[in-house]
């Protein structure tokens, strides 16, 4: 770089460093801006700190730094790679490509540049050249498990000579031998269940990986997404939760093949049926709602107490607050418990004020009907999905012969 610190012992820029290799990244933003404050012209400064914003996913502010660092530092091999990243984290993936390839033509010997290009590849659906630049990559890093992982996703994608692409068993042992390599990276973790999970529709072994890679990045949206969708799977408590909005999935799914069809065929269909759709398009809001106003709280309180046990897990239980710590020591079933019984006495209370009126009335008779009525035809819908499961399951020891 071109223009260092101005005193490389300064204990700042070292703690500086050490932040960032520990991903403390907070703290890290703090020192940087305590060191631009006393160097603005510091292109090292801004880089550091267009990196940290980049790690936080604050992009517009990377972009600021990065180019100031940019103006000063010109032909930075770093620099550039951070620029690629920040490109690449925009869909910007021609102009990630360019950064990417004037960092290797500075130091192509730095296997963390050819893995970028790797990813680049990727993400634009070149999958040849991903395992190209991951080859590149391992060459240099041959123990490194990201770059492994790249490879394997990419390999993949690459369609055999006779047209099928590689099976996923094949893919999760290779996942499996760069797990061993590093055990601690969350994106293998997430990535084998992510396989498990879409791949061999098997939400039981893909809930250990999610898990775990929630366990290692607790803040990590995706992650906690993924297991969210494994455990609607799979939970028993919240498919049941969920059962009452299969009909409103049904409605849907039946205006969507209607919008797909050409619109000579669609208006004779709203023309024709024109009081059945109006009434299944009040059916379904009405039944959207309902699932809303009495299930989703309890999807909510269940997904909340997930994410509680998982800070839990990542000793991050005092950042839940002090005053329901206490709470979170409970078991799973008791805390869950004792929300159900709070929804449960806020409707039942519900009635009783308006058991007069018509509101009352609704509580009391049109609601349960509705619901029993989708829960029933919840119950075939399950029903139909673990038959369906099965199959799968059979074809799966049938392909893997396991």
């Amino acid at each position: 770089m071109s223009d260092g610190p101005p005193d490389l012992q300064n204990s700042r820029w070292r703690i500086l460093d050490h932040l960032i290799e520990a991903s403390q990244w907070e703290r890290a933003e703090q020192v940087a801006l305590d060191l631009l404050s006393e160097n603005p012209n510091s292109g090292t400064v801004h880089q550091k700190l267009g990196f940290i914003y980049l790690c936080q996913s604050k992009a517009q502010k990377a972009r600021e730094h990065l180019e100031i660092a940019l103006q000063q530092n010109g032909n930075d091999d770093t620099l550039f790679y951070f620029l690629s990243l920040l490109e690449h984290e925009a869909k910007q993936y021609r102009k990630a490509s360019e950064w990417i390839e004037k960092a290797i033509a500075i130091d192509p010997e730095v296997s963390g540049y050819w893995q970028q290009l790797g990813w680049i590849c990727y993400s634009e659906e070149d999958y040849a050249g991903a395992v190209k630049s991951g080859e590149r990559a391992l060459e240099l890093e041959p123990y490194d498990a990201e770059i492994q992982r790249l490879i394997s996703n990419a390999r993949s994608e690459i369609a055999g000579p006779d047209g099928t692409k590689r099976k996923s068993k094949q893919q999760i042992e290779e996942l499996e031998r760069a797990l061993e390599l590093e055990p601690e990276n969350p994106f293998l973790h997430q990535n084998i269940g992510v396989i498990h999970l879409e791949e061999r529709h098997d939400p039981k072994s893909a809930e250990p990986y999610f898990r775990e890679a929630l366990r290692i990045e607790p803040t990590n949206k995706d992650f906690r997404d993924s297991l969210l969708i494994c455990l609607r799977r799979r939970s028993l408590v919240l498919r049941l939760l969920y059962l009452p909005l299969k009909p409103v999935e049904w409605i849907g799914a039946l205006f969507g093949w209607i919008d797909d069809l050409p619109d000579a065929v669609q208006w004779p269909i709203y023309i024709l049926c024109g009081v059945p759709i109006l009434f299944l398009l009040a059916l379904m809001i009405t039944g959207f709602l309902l699932w809303g106003v009495v299930c989703y709280p309890l999807i909510a309180a269940y997904q909340y107490l997930i994410r509680a046990d998982i800070r839990a897990q990542a000793y991050q239980v005092k950042s839940l607050g002090k005053t329901v710590s206490p709470f979170h020591q409970l078991p799973f079933g008791i805390r869950f418990g004792l929300f159900a019984i709070i929804a449960a006495g806020f409707w039942l209370g519900i009635g009783y004020l308006f058991r007069a009126g018509y509101i009352g009335a609704g509580l009391v008779i049109i609601v349960p009907i509705l619901m029993v009525i989708a829960v029933i035809a919840g119950w075939i819908i399950m029903f139909r999905e673990d038959r369906q499961k099965k199959i799968n399951k059979q074809r799966n020891q049938k392909m893997f012969g396991e």
